[in-house]
């Protein structure tokens, strides 16, 4: 199959929504869109979306780099970091337990020590009295810990997303897997020797560090712990539940493998919408101003500001922006205000690309267009804020579709507007990034884009 030739559509708008982990979806539209050697004019493009079209302009229209990435992505890499909640969770109960320890030893209380058990104290004389002191000591510097620990999660997973290629982060776990392992050594040879040593306290600190990296390691029991450190974590005043320094790094690597300067070129046209958080008006970040007059002026009716970027880097930044979900992500920002994800608001944001001069569109859907996916419990916030996203995005693409101009329709033989949707809902939320799942979603994407594009009369034989 190929292109139909004289396809009379001057401004051919690629038009990609948000979705989460199921952006892998688009990845295989992209791959179509470079087989038939269909060139897009604009690229307006929200979260995940920004995401994908920034890597994707900047390998010249080559969906393979971006493929590489979405077949081993996990959520480590966009800054999902079950164990940095857990630090802030233990480091909570640390200054609790370690304070109440504290106090039980100082009361005097043999029956809830570890050597409390021993029918004659006497018998063991100092070993009793140094263990106490050290006991003591190591309870108080647990209290410390834990204040240190609740007021450096935030850095801590900010380095982590800065500092940490996937190689470093495996790395890193296998250190401290083995580092458990000595921990324990320690812990045997005391309790077999007699040592004095702050026995409860190593046997707190193992299952601590246990429990962490347990967390961090690929595999169902991740899954599982992901949801109970959501139960525990109290509110430790943060502004998200993780940075954003990982996503932007991703991205940043991404671009830079390809050529940064395709992404200021004058085409395609770059649209990519955030939410200002103080206003609630949707920024669209271009990479140039559009040509047709009253642009802005479309725009403002529809509480829509314009800014345009100064460069590739600033482009990267307002895909992050866009893709800084409420909750989960501290806001972006950004020319010194502050930005969340676009797809709250303008997940498909086809009146501004038809504002920008499109006479066509194709539009790339990750969930059917019919409705939502059907309810299902939602067992913490994580989820909570997929499910929100999801009612969002439809109802926002509903309120746009409305604002076509008439002549936009998917009916006709080529339609001006060509929509790219799975039939049926994509296995998996839109946090749920598991690599096993990629290229099924990368199928699908591709099966899908073939489908449309012939229907649509884009396509021929």
């Amino acid at each position: 199959m190929r292109l139909r030739p004289g396809l009379p559509f001057r401004a051919i708008a690629l038009v990609l929504s948000g979705g989460g982990a199921l952006g892998a979806y688009e990845v295989g539209v992209l791959r179509v869109i470079k087989a038939i050697g269909l060139s897009a004019s604009i690229v307006g493009a929200t979260s995940v979306g920004a995401f994908n079209a920034l890597a994707w302009i900047a390998h010249d229209g080559d969906a393979q780099p971006l493929e590489d990435v979405w077949s081993s992505l996990r959520p480590p890499d966009i800054g999902i970091r079950w164990g940095v909640l857990g630090l802030r969770g233990i480091g909570s109960f640390l200054i609790v337990f370690g304070t109440a320890e504290a106090l039980l030893l100082l009361a005097g209380l043999p029956e809830l020590q570890t050597i409390g058990s021993l029918a004659n104290r006497t018998q063991i004389g100092g070993y009793v009295r140094l263990s106490g002191t050290l006991e003591m000591l190591a309870w108080l510097s647990v209290v410390v810990a834990g204040i240190a620990t609740i007021r450096m999660s935030g850095p801590i997973d900010e380095w982590l997303g800065h500092s940490l290629s996937r190689t470093r982060d495996d790395r890193v776990q296998n250190w401290l897997g083995w580092g458990l392992v000595l921990w324990f050594g320690i812990y045997l040879a005391a309790l077999t020797f007699h040592l004095p040593w702050p026995l409860r306290f190593h046997v707190v600190a193992l299952l601590a560090g246990s429990l962490l990296w347990l967390a961090q390691r690929p595999g169902p029991l991740r899954t599982w712990l992901g949801p109970i450190w959501l139960r525990l974590m109290p509110e430790t005043g943060g502004r998200g539940l993780w940075r954003n320094a990982a996503r932007r790094g991703l991205l940043r690597d991404l671009v830079r493998t390809g050529n940064p300067d395709r992404l200021t070129q004058r085409e395609p046209l770059i649209m990519i919408s955030a939410c200002d958080l103080a206003t609630g008006r949707i920024t669209f970040f271009v990479n140039r101003w559009p040509d047709p007059p009253g642009f802005e002026e479309a725009l403002a009716r529809a509480q829509c500001d314009v800014a345009i970027t100064r460069d590739s880097r600033e482009l990267v930044e307002a895909a992050v922006a866009s893709s800084a979900v409420p909750v989960l992500y501290v806001p972006v920002t950004l020319r010194g205000r502050e930005y969340v994800d676009g797809g709250l608001f303008a997940n498909q944001p086809l009146a501004a690309v038809t504002a920008a001069g499109a006479d066509a569109i194709l539009l790339v859907l990750v969930s059917p267009s019919q409705g939502p996916r059907p309810v299902s419990p939602q067992t913490n916030l994580v989820e909570i804020a997929g499910r929100l996203s999801e009612l969002a995005n439809w109802r926002d693409l509903h309120a746009e579709l409305r604002r076509l101009p008439p002549e936009f329709t998917r009916e006709g033989q080529p339609a001006r507007v060509c929509v790219i949707e799975p039939e049926t809902p994509l296995e998996g939320g839109m946090f749920d990034f598991d690599p096993s799942r990629a290229s099924e979603l990368v199928a699908r994407g591709e099966a899908d884009a073939w489908r449309a594009l012939v229907a649509a009369g884009w396509v021929v034989e």
